[in-house]
């Protein structure tokens, strides 16, 4: 899941145009970045992404929940994920995202094993794979979330006990 959330988080790029550029004015090396994404079906895996991440999300709260809560809380974030993360409008981000990584030829290269049999068999599985990984993440770290908090409190009980030294160790300002 957290892979999902770091996806969404870096569709939030700078644009590689300039105030005022056509996008129609894309460069060469932009226009074959753009034909990957297409090619790779980008928009709709962001889609199937968003759905699957909020499904983990929500799968958790349903089981102790109210269902018909957490079925329209679901809903509302599938919804603004659709109207914040449309294709149309961060396509030029992700071209940059592309572009900034790899040469033209390295996209050339990768738009030809996206085309081929394997290339097409990995962008449809894709979705679920990443979801199946999320739950292996999500288990263990389920497994082992008592460790993590008794590590976090640790920290947190040191980090109080050298800032309560520390300020006994002050002398008082004299008025």
């Amino acid at each position: 899941m957290k892979t999902a959330i770091l996806l969404i988080i870096c569709l939030g790029s700078l644009s590689p145009l300039l105030p005022g550029q056509d996008e129609s004015e894309l460069t060469s090396h932009q226009r074959v970045a753009e034909d990957l994404l297409i090619s790779t079906n980008s928009h709709q895996i962001g889609e199937q992404m968003s759905e699957l991440m909020f499904q983990a999300m929500f799968a958790e709260l349903g089981k102790d929940g109210d269902r018909e809560l957490v079925m329209k809380m679901k809903q509302e974030c599938v919804a603004w994920s659709a109207k914040v993360f449309k294709w149309e409008e961060i396509r030029m981000d992700m071209i940059k995202i592309y572009t900034d990584a790899f040469t033209e030829d390295e996209l050339r290269e990768l738009i030809a094993f996206y085309t081929s049999g394997v290339g097409r068999k990995s962008i449809n599985l894709m979705p679920e794979l990443m979801q199946k990984g999320a739950m292996v993440g999500q288990k263990r770290a389920l497994l082992y979330q008592d460790e993590l908090r008794q590590r976090i409190e640790d920290v947190m009980a040191e980090h109080l006990e050298a800032a309560d030294d520390g300020k006994a160790e002050k002398p008082e300002a004299a008025e």
